[in-house]
């Protein structure tokens, strides 16, 4: 069974979400023995909606990192389906799926 690389996403303003999401989220993994968590990218505070931690892992997306991200809802990658889609469609493009815990 090959090992699925897995980079999780987490976005929010509060510190109190932003651990209630990664807690979330490694659970949701470790139910996937082939899942290894290589890295967590966390876009929170005040600063959460420049989304910079989004920007790290697209570019690391695009080096071939990553199998899988892992994000609670696709709201986290984008508010505006449009932006979610075009991503979600470039990340198809270099290998990377996503998964969300909830829809």
């Amino acid at each position: 069974m090959d090992e699925k690389r897995i980079a999780l996403y987490v976005r929010a303003e509060a510190e109190e979400a932003v651990k209630e999401q990664e807690n979330r989220l490694r659970k949701y993994a470790k139910a996937h023995p082939d899942w290894e968590i290589r890295k967590s990218f966390v876009d929170k505070g005040p600063d959460h909606k420049k989304r910079l931690a989004l920007q790290a892992l697209d570019a690391e997306i695009k080096e071939g990192r990553y199998d899988i991200v892992l994000t609670v809802s696709m709201d986290r990658l984008s508010r505006k389906i449009g932006s979610a889609m075009k991503l979600l469609s470039a990340w198809r493009d270099c290998g990377t799926a996503v998964t969300m815990t909830i829809c």
